[in-house]
């Protein structure tokens, strides 16, 4: 007997041993001899293509995922909705006027003014030398 890919989709989940694949259908266990004996490379092979094949399903199922989104993304109504909320944060956070958030987080520190503080009377470690030949 052969089994192609849409039986085995049928009874899936499914186990494969030496003697065939077995399956549980309704409570009810259900073993698919071999028609020959199989060695282990052959169930090897099996095993492998299956491993395969549930990957693959794996991809298919994010593929479809993607176009469910992408479909999405292109309806009318999430457009509009992407519209308004985009109008709204436009309204609400941003502004032409280079000033329009200064006042937000205002601090004011007043600074005592003394009269006679000059810039250059502030000590500091190094000072400044010239470098020339006699020096080295």
């Amino acid at each position: 007997m052969l089994l192609g890919t849409p039986f085995l989709r049928k009874i899936q989940p499914f186990s494969v041993s030496e003697i065939g694949i077995s399956t549980t259908i309704q409570g009810k266990s259900i073993q698919f001899p071999f028609s020959q004996p199989q060695t282990t490379s052959h169930i090897d092979l099996i095993i492998h293509q299956i491993e395969y094949k549930t990957i693959h399903i794996g991809y298919l199922k994010n593929e479809i995922l993607l176009l469910k989104t992408d479909q999405i993304l292109q309806s009318p109504v999430f457009k509009s909705k992407l519209q308004s909320f985009q109008a709204n944060l436009e309204q609400q956070c941003c502004s032409d006027i280079p000033n329009a958030f200064w006042s937000r987080k205002q601090h004011i520190v007043r600074l005592p003014y003394i009269p006679e503080f000059h810039e250059s009377k502030i000590p500091t470690k190094a000072n400044p030398s010239q470098m020339d030949s006699r020096l080295r």
